[in-house]
Order: structure tokens, then C-alpha cells, then sequence
């Protein structure tokens, strides 16, 4: 059984500046009632995704599942925006590197926060 995407993120501006990056799970390996469904697609789209989908070893159904799952997904962010007065707004990922704050990196801080210790520590 194919695991789901680990999950999405979201990026809703609040008032005042104030950045919530909101992470939703999607329910991953877990079969839940599922019911047959016809759907009229175009012949070439079909086709061709079958034919891509088969290398990867997936079913159109699982996209069409997940497809439908992130549709349910934003639905669920832009009823949470409205409800605590947030504007909802979906950033590209260049956009969220330069949004990020300059100077330090990560793994400098990490080391140095771990080097003080290590200093602290009896026997180092």
C-alpha cells in the first residue's frame, strides 16, 4: 500500500507581520470505506497518466485520492483563515527563501549553542 505525501504547509500572514506556517498531516497507509466512482476524463490525459503512473509504480486512483485529499486540505486552511481573521496567501518556494532572516545558519548556531555546553559540562 502506497504511505501519502507526509504533509503540506501553508503560510497565512496575520496582522501586524506576524508569519504562522501552519503543517497539515494527511492521513498516510490508512484504507477507509472506499467506494467506487466513475469519472469522464479525456482518453489521451488517461492514457498518458497510466502509462507514467505504471513506471512509478502508483494507480490513477491513488492520484485521483490524493488530488482530492489536498483539495479537502486547503478547503480546511481557508475556513481555519477565515475563522481567526488571518489573510491566506500560498508562497513559492523562492519566495520563501527570501523571506527568510539573513545571518547565522542553522548548523552554526546548533554547533555553537552545543560547543557552550560542552564547556560547561565537567570532564570537557
Amino acid at each position: 500500500m502506497r504511505r501519502m505525501g507526509a504533509g503540506k504547509a501553508g503560510r497565512l500572514k496575520a496582522p501586524g507581520d506576524t508569519y504562522i506556517l501552519l503543517y497539515v498531516r494527511t492521513a498516510g497507509g490508512m484504507v477507509v470505506g472506499k467506494v467506487k466512482v466513475t469519472l469522464s476524463l479525456r482518453g489521451d490525459l488517461v492514457r498518458s497518466l497510466k502509462s507514467k503512473l505504471a513506471l512509478e509504480g502508483r494507480t490513477l486512483s491513488e492520484v485521483v485520492e490524493e488530488s482530492l485529499t489536498l483539495y479537502e486540505e486547503a478547503e480546511f486552511l481557508e475556513r481555519l483563515c477565515e475563522a481567526l481573521g488571518l489573510e491566506k496567501r500560498y508562497y513559492t518556494g523562492p519566495e520563501v527563501e527570501a523571506g527568510r532572516p539573513r545571518g547565522l545558519r542553522a548548523e552554526e548556531a546548533v554547533r555553537e549553542v552545543r560547543d557552550e555546553r560542552a564547556e560547561r559540562l565537567p570532564g570537557h
